[in-house]
Order: structure tokens, then C-alpha cells, then sequence
């Protein structure tokens, strides 16, 4: 495997559909590939429990960084957050991975 593979998490207002900030980490953490980050990532951004959705608050969409940039997905004046790992943007966005559940706040 060749190069890095980093995510963009759309924050998602679910009340005026605007785009709140961008989260980019890099899926595998550093290494060649991560099975663990890989596992995890599918099943927050796709699974059928709709894990990516907070309360009716906001909705994060997760796509891979060039295909975001190839189809003019971002906007420039939105701000662009980077951080290390996958479990970084689940501590960010309060998502406890273990437990698969909201933090309440």
C-alpha cells in the first residue's frame, strides 16, 4: 500500500443543513493499515444504526479526502479541523467507540 488514506467528517447542522466545521484524520494512524480504525470508521460512517447521526443535532458525513476535493464537496469558508487518529475525532465530536454511544453533554 502506497501514500496515506485520510477522511474528511462533514459536521452537519441538522436544523439549517449548513456545513459547521471539517474534521480530517488520517484512517489507518500512522501506519501501513489499521484493521481496527477500518472496522471502526465503517461501521460509525455506514452502518445500518446510523451511529453518525447525534440526536437530531448533527449528522457527520465521512468520505475519503480526494474523493471530497475531486467533487467540489467542501467549502472554503468553512473551517478545516486536523487531528491524528480516528479515536481523536471520536473524543472531538464526544462518540465513546467502546460503548458505541453518545456522550451526553
Amino acid at each position: 500500500m502506497t501514500g496515506k488514506l485520510y477522511i474528511i467528517a462533514i459536521e452537519i447542522s441538522l436544523k439549517t443543513y449548513e456545513h459547521l466545521r471539517y474534521i480530517r484524520f488520517d484512517l489507518d494512524a500512522g501506519k501501513e493499515f489499521c484493521y481496527r480504525s477500518r472496522i471502526s470508521y465503517d461501521y460509525f460512517a455506514h452502518g445500518i444504526k446510523r451511529r453518525n447521526r447525534r440526536s437530531g443535532e448533527f449528522l457527520y458525513y465521512c468520505d475519503n479526502e480526494s474523493d471530497m476535493i475531486q467533487f467540489n464537496k467542501l467549502d472554503p469558508t468553512v473551517p478545516m479541523i486536523d487531528i491524528p487518529t480516528i479515536w481523536d475525532f471520536y473524543k472531538l465530536i464526544g462518540y465513546n467507540y467502546k460503548k458505541q454511544k453518545w456522550i451526553k453533554q
